[in-house]
């Protein structure tokens, strides 16, 4: 069962990479997503219910399990690599600001749009630019990676490339820690072939491949006790994006002191480069974490009562910290508590209560599925690839407008699975409990 839809789902990447600009065949890519994942979930029931369950079988057999894993796992993301980056242009601007970056300007300060940078244009990055007018938003570490990338002179490909490689370092970070936790390795397969993963990693190059990658290997580092490695890898996840800055409290109950300076002195150093622009270096920031919007959930909830986007902002924060409160004191006053479902619970919260949720950043969840059980998450893995209907109406006529019938469909179903799994582990008295 396991290896025949393994064939199956390479002949339906295979079919996507057929199609050439995903953009223009939304439909289609929407139904096949929908293929591949039914096949992924034929996969995971197929190495983990009895009688083969994984930790039922023999030595020889399992290995042939994690054979197919892997292998498979290798197959998807190389078909995909070679996909183009369609769904999203973020990957152009990876390439421009490298270009920038390499040429010693500095990406913060000047939008691609700046006649100052008229130089730099050419016919196949520039104009797939995203918001050509707005300098760079992402982090310094972002850029000293755009810019070794780019030195390589393989341009979109070998970003792309370069993202996948840490999405490949994250499965073997997650084989570490199935090591050092005794689970089975074959567990791997919930994050090596989940379909959104491979699309938004292999098939688009996110970035969020290497700040998941350095976020795994600082909750690593931290279970194996290497608490200054942890809080650099934190800091290089922080770097990448800002988000994973939410997990530096759990780290502060080892060495409150060393911990805090250590990672301010590693994120300053990387953005010493940067400081000529100033304050500038957090504009295009500061107008994203004003004013843009697209697939909330708990967020848009919020702004339907309260009316104004600003005041829904204030008030999805406020609830963001009760609950990352709430979860850090549960965590603290645990006789064992597992640093890695503090982690995965925190990231949720960020993501419930964003104004914006892009289909890449529930890969942020995705990993924690190996370590701790969650079907919300593998679901919401699942429907949250609905969203990019929104391209649909966008490809054709420029406008950008999300339909609740969708957004329904992505949602419902995760917070239905994610209201069961609470009430279970609460009743259960273990949420917290380390594994």
């Amino acid at each position: 069962m396991l290896l025949s839809a393994a064939i199956a789902q390479t002949a339906f990447y295979g079919y996507l990479l057929s199609l050439g600009n995903l953009r223009e065949h939304i439909p289609v890519c929407l139904a096949v997503y929908c293929i591949l994942f039914g096949l992924y979930c034929i996969s995971t029931q197929s190495v983990f219910k009895k009688p083969t369950n994984i930790s039922h079988v023999g030595p020889s057999k399992s290995k042939r399990i994690f054979f197919i894993i892997v292998a498979f796992s290798l197959v998807y993301r190389i078909i995909m690599l070679f996909s183009e980056p369609s769904l999203s242009d973020d990957i152009y601007r990876y390439v421009w600001e490298g270009n920038i970056t390499a040429s010693g300007h500095n990406p913060y300060s000047t939008a691609p749009a700046d006649d100052s940078l008229a130089g730099f244009r050419d016919t196949e990055i520039y104009p797939s630019i995203n918001h050509a007018h707005l300098p760079a938003i992402y982090p310094p570490l972002c850029q000293y990676l755009f810019s070794a990338v780019y030195l390589t002179g393989t341009s979109v490909f070998g970003m792309n490339a370069g993202f996948m490689l840490f999405d490949l370092g994250i499965i073997a970070l997650l084989l570490l820690f199935l090591q050092k936790r005794n689970g089975a390795p074959e567990r791997c397969i919930l994050y090596a072939w989940n379909p959104l993963v491979i699309m938004e990693f292999a098939g688009t190059g996110h970035l969020d491949s290497a700040g998941i990658f350095f976020m795994l290997g600082a909750l690593y580092l931290l279970s194996i006790e290497k608490i200054r490695c942890a809080t650099v890898s934190l800091a290089a996840a922080f770097l990448i994006k800002m988000m994973p800055i939410v997990m530096l409290p759990f780290l502060l109950n080892k060495k409150r002191h060393s911990v805090v300076l250590l990672f301010l002195g590693t994120v300053l150093t990387a953005y010493i480069p940067f400081l000529t622009g100033g304050l500038d270096i957090f504009q295009s920031l500061n107008i994203y974490t004003r004013t843009w919007y697209f697939n909330g959930s708990l967020y848009d909830l919020i702004q339907y009562v309260v009316g104004s986007p600003a005041s829904a902002r204030i008030v999805a924060l406020l609830f963001f910290l009760c609950s990352f409160v709430y979860l850090y004191r549960k965590t603290s006053i645990a006789d064992s508590p597992d640093v890695v479902t503090y982690a995965l619970y925190i990231i949720m919260a960020v993501i419930v209560f964003s104004p914006v949720v892009h289909p890449w950043y529930v890969c942020w969840l995705v990993p924690f599925c190996v370590l701790v059980p969650s079907r919300a998450v593998l679901i919401l893995s699942g429907t949250v690839f609905l969203s990019y209907y929104v391209l649909i109406e966008y490809t054709f006529s420029g406008i950008w407008h999300e339909e609740l019938p969708v957004k329904l469909a992505v949602y419902v179903p995760f917070y239905t699975m994610l209201l069961y799994e609470l009430n279970t582990r609460v009743m259960k008295g273990n949420m917290y409990a380390g594994r």
